[in-house]
């Protein structure tokens, strides 16, 4: 999910002489008294310079920022780290001497282009890899992969002979190809998307339909030396072994089998211990946590037991919840040993402002490997993963 773009938020956080060396370098903004500009009254000067920019330039500029605010995040750091470590380590301590994460990605923009380039490639993908789509299967063989510009074509091949017979759209294919530092080969395939008809503004101010092709993209990361790949496509299983089949008889030269995707199972017993008290990260800033739904199984199949789903308001308290769980068993003559939680929805509620866009955030755990965690933002996404992990409520 793309951040949100505030323009006066990005200028504050970047410094004057970058925001300086960032116009500079596109002959814009020349005429701005730079060297008397100071910190605070640089956003609402530079701000004002840029919005009075020809349209063309203008927009050029919005698209690279919101680059460099998709990398200002812990996985776009990550990125930026492992491409300057592997391509030009000794300007490291440049990097690492911006004040600010904003500021290390606009540093990188400037002065390693082809670089930050590949970097907002691979963040690009490390997130789509931690959404919904994302499939991953561990059962192929390791082996050294060259890849060729013969290789990539007979991919283009592949991917159109699934989609254009099936589906009338993928009739154009463009594979494009980057080794990531590591060893892990990612391959970023685009193909025409069914017609879509939008209204767009004209440079003249005119609301124009417009009826396009636009491109849709599946996105391959074959790791060798684990023997692994991971592919992001939309459409479930229905679409998920014949694009694996496709990838591999291309690009490996090997006929697969169907496997089911690799997902992490997940045990929910901790919920039913009254001495389980919910830790989580201090730089998380969760509040507190509260179970706000749970469905209760009896182990053994021969015990013919319905077990109603219990729900909790907001003003439950663990206690509480714990004391009506626990009626809800002996109700069936039964102790927590013979049940199993077959899925709990949690709510973290965070501390006021501290997480940015969100209060609290809800999600759902369903065995064996089921959790809505993927389609929530990922800011949220992540901390809600880490109080999984430190419930032990993840066997991966």
């Amino acid at each position: 999910m793309a951040k949100h773009f505030e323009p006066r938020r990005v200028l504050k956080q970047i410094s004057k002489a970058l925001l300086r060396e960032f116009f500079q370098r596109r002959g814009e903004l020349s005429d701005l008294p730079w060297d008397t500009l100071t910190e605070s009254d640089k956003v609402d000067v530079v701000y004002e310079a840029w919005y009075r920019l020809p349209d063309v330039r203008r927009r050029q500029t919005q698209l690279i920022f919101q680059d460099l605010v998709e990398l200002a995040d812990d996985r776009g750091m990550k990125v930026l780290a492992e491409e300057i470590q592997a391509n030009c380590p000794h300007r490291q301590w440049e990097l690492i001497a911006c004040s600010s994460r904003l500021n290390k990605a606009v540093w990188f923009y400037l002065n390693l282009p082809e670089a930050f380039e590949r970097a907002a490639l691979f963040a690009r993908a490390d997130a789509l890899s931690a959404g919904r789509y994302a499939v991953r299967r561990n059962s192929l063989p390791r082996q050294l992969l060259n890849v060729t510009p013969k290789t990539t074509r007979a991919l283009e091949r592949a991917l159109h002979d699934y989609y254009w017979p099936n589906e009338m759209r993928g009739r154009h294919c463009h594979v494009v190809h980057y080794q990531r530092a590591g060893g892990s080969q990612y391959f970023f395939a685009y193909l025409d998307d069914w017609p879509d008809s939008r209204l767009v503004f004209e440079d003249n101010g005119d609301l124009e339909p417009r009826c396009e092709r636009y491109a849709f993209s599946v996105l391959f990361v074959a790791c060798p030396q684990d023997g692994c790949l991971e592919m992001v496509a939309k459409g479930g299983r229905a679409v998920q072994y014949p694009l694996q089949q496709a990838f591999c008889k291309s690009v490996l030269g090997l006929d697969i089998a169907p496997a089911d995707p690799l997902r992490p199972e997940y045990q929910l017993q901790q919920v039913l211990d009254p001495e389980f008290r919910y830790p989580t990260e201090p730089g998380d800033c969760v509040a507190r946590v509260r179970l706000s739904r749970i469905r209760l199984e009896p182990v053994s199949l021969s015990r013919k037991v319905i077990f109603h789903e219990l729900k909790f308001s907001p003003k439950v308290q663990r206690t509480d919840w714990l004391h009506v769980i626990q009626r809800e068993l002996d109700g069936h003559g039964m102790t927590a040993s013979e049940v199993v939680v077959k899925q709990a929805s949690f709510q973290l509620v965070f501390v006021d402002r501290a997480v940015a866009g969100a209060r609290t955030l809800t999600f759902t755990v369903c065995l064996p490997n089921t959790c809505d965690l993927k389609s929530k933002p990922d800011n949220v996404r992540e901390i809600g993963e880490r109080c999984l992990q430190r419930w032990g409520m993840i066997n991966v």
